[in-house]
Protein backbone atom coordinates (compact mmCIF):
# COMPACT_ATOMS: atom_id res chain seq x y z
CA UNK A 1 0.00 0.00 0.00
CA UNK A 2 1.49 3.28 -0.96
CA UNK A 3 2.45 6.35 1.62
CA UNK A 4 -0.94 8.22 2.91
CA UNK A 5 1.42 11.75 1.08
CA UNK A 6 0.83 9.28 -2.02
CA UNK A 7 -3.31 9.98 -1.95
CA UNK A 8 -3.36 13.54 -0.88
CA UNK A 9 -0.77 15.10 -3.43
CA UNK A 10 -2.07 17.29 -6.23
CA UNK A 11 -5.57 17.33 -7.18
CA UNK A 12 -6.02 14.38 -4.90
CA UNK A 13 -5.77 17.28 -2.55
CA UNK A 14 -7.96 19.32 -3.60
CA UNK A 15 -10.38 17.01 -4.19
CA UNK A 16 -11.09 15.36 -1.39
CA UNK A 17 -11.25 19.60 0.17
CA UNK A 18 -13.77 20.18 -2.81
CA UNK A 19 -15.73 17.02 -1.65
CA UNK A 20 -15.38 17.64 2.46
CA UNK A 21 -16.73 21.49 1.29
CA UNK A 22 -19.89 19.96 -0.59
CA UNK A 23 -21.00 17.21 1.99
CA UNK A 24 -20.99 19.71 5.02
CA UNK A 25 -23.12 21.97 2.61
CA UNK A 26 -25.14 19.59 1.96
CA UNK A 27 -25.91 18.83 5.17
CA UNK A 28 -26.16 21.81 6.60
CA UNK A 29 -29.07 22.42 3.71
CA UNK A 30 -31.01 19.86 5.02
CA UNK A 31 -30.64 20.82 8.47
CA UNK A 32 -31.71 24.15 7.99
CA UNK A 33 -34.50 23.15 5.81
CA UNK A 34 -35.91 20.75 8.27
CA UNK A 35 -35.95 23.87 11.46
CA UNK A 36 -37.57 26.02 8.76
CA UNK A 37 -40.13 23.23 8.01
CA UNK A 38 -41.12 22.66 11.88
CA UNK A 39 -41.15 27.04 12.15
CA UNK A 40 -43.71 26.92 9.60
CA UNK A 41 -45.88 24.28 11.34
CA UNK A 42 -45.54 26.14 14.28
CA UNK A 43 -46.31 29.18 12.73
CA UNK A 44 -49.42 27.73 10.57
CA UNK A 45 -50.45 25.91 14.14
CA UNK A 46 -50.66 29.40 15.97
CA UNK A 47 -52.06 31.14 13.28
CA UNK A 48 -55.09 28.78 13.10
CA UNK A 49 -55.36 29.10 16.86
CA UNK A 50 -55.10 33.10 16.52
CA UNK A 51 -57.38 32.40 13.76
CA UNK A 52 -60.31 30.80 15.69
CA UNK A 53 -60.01 33.20 18.68
CA UNK A 54 -60.50 36.01 16.43
CA UNK A 55 -63.32 34.46 15.05
CA UNK A 56 -64.83 34.08 18.48
CA UNK A 57 -64.40 37.40 19.39
CA UNK A 58 -66.28 38.71 16.87
CA UNK A 59 -68.97 36.46 16.92
CA UNK A 60 -69.30 37.64 20.53
CA UNK A 61 -69.07 41.09 19.72
CA UNK A 62 -71.42 40.74 17.32
CA UNK A 63 -74.30 39.74 19.75
CA UNK A 64 -73.25 41.89 22.17
CA UNK A 65 -73.49 44.61 19.58
CA UNK A 66 -76.83 43.44 18.58
CA UNK A 67 -78.25 43.12 21.56
CA UNK A 68 -77.27 46.41 22.67
CA UNK A 69 -78.95 47.93 19.90
CA UNK A 70 -82.06 46.62 20.73
CA UNK A 71 -81.90 47.23 24.71
CA UNK A 72 -81.33 51.11 22.72
CA UNK A 73 -84.36 50.44 21.17
CA UNK A 74 -86.23 49.86 24.28
CA UNK A 75 -85.21 52.34 26.09
CA UNK A 76 -86.26 55.06 23.07
CA UNK A 77 -89.38 53.39 23.42
CA UNK A 78 -90.28 54.22 27.23
CA UNK A 79 -92.24 56.90 28.35
CA UNK A 80 -90.64 59.62 30.52
CA UNK A 81 -91.75 58.57 34.18
CA UNK A 82 -90.49 54.88 33.19
CA UNK A 83 -87.11 55.87 32.07
CA UNK A 84 -86.84 57.61 35.03
CA UNK A 85 -87.63 54.66 37.08
CA UNK A 86 -85.27 52.50 35.16
CA UNK A 87 -82.53 55.47 35.74
CA UNK A 88 -83.08 55.06 39.27
CA UNK A 89 -82.36 51.62 39.54
CA UNK A 90 -79.08 50.57 38.11
CA UNK A 91 -79.65 46.98 39.16
CA UNK A 92 -82.38 46.35 36.88
CA UNK A 93 -80.94 46.98 33.41
CA UNK A 94 -77.64 44.98 34.62
CA UNK A 95 -80.39 42.10 34.80
CA UNK A 96 -81.46 42.85 31.70
CA UNK A 97 -78.19 42.64 29.85
CA UNK A 98 -77.10 38.97 32.37
CA UNK A 99 -80.42 38.05 31.33
CA UNK A 100 -80.48 38.65 27.66
CA UNK A 101 -76.76 38.24 26.51
CA UNK A 102 -76.09 34.36 26.21
CA UNK A 103 -71.97 35.16 27.40
CA UNK A 104 -72.67 36.89 30.24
Amino acid sequence: MPAIQYWFTGSALATFIALLAAVSTLGYGWYRAAITELEATNSKTKSAEQKAKTERVKGLLGTALAFGNKLIGEQKDKDDDRAERDGECPESFAHLIRRRLPFA
